[in-house]
């Protein structure tokens, strides 16, 4: 089974395993009684089911970050060279 449906399958069953019977009938309707509980735990399983699967995409490495990357100026790029190369192109911008 691929990662990616096991884990909203996961969701769903913890849900559905953590949720409330439902209220019985005899108890009357009341528009301001809410169940803090339930949403709490609900929001609780959701807030852990997003974060899985964050750690999911970032360890996949799909998802490609394009921070590290400099924007373009207009200008022709220096020659790359090797490593002692831009270890001395450095050394002379500082000077």
């Amino acid at each position: 089974m691929d990662l990616w449906t096991f884990l909203p399958l996961c969701g769903i069953m913890i849900v559905s395993a953590v949720a409330e019977p439902p209220v019985p009938k005899d108890v009357p309707n009341d528009p301001f009684h809410y169940d803090y509980e339930s949403l709490r735990i609900g929001g609780l399983v959701f807030a852990v089911v997003l974060f899985l699967l964050g750690i999911l995409i970032i360890l996949s490495r799909r998802c490609r970050c394009k921070f590290n990357q400099q924007q373009r100026t207009g200008e022709p790029d220096e020659e790359e060279g090797t490593l002692r190369n831009s270890i001395r192109r450095l050394s002379t911008r500082m000077r």
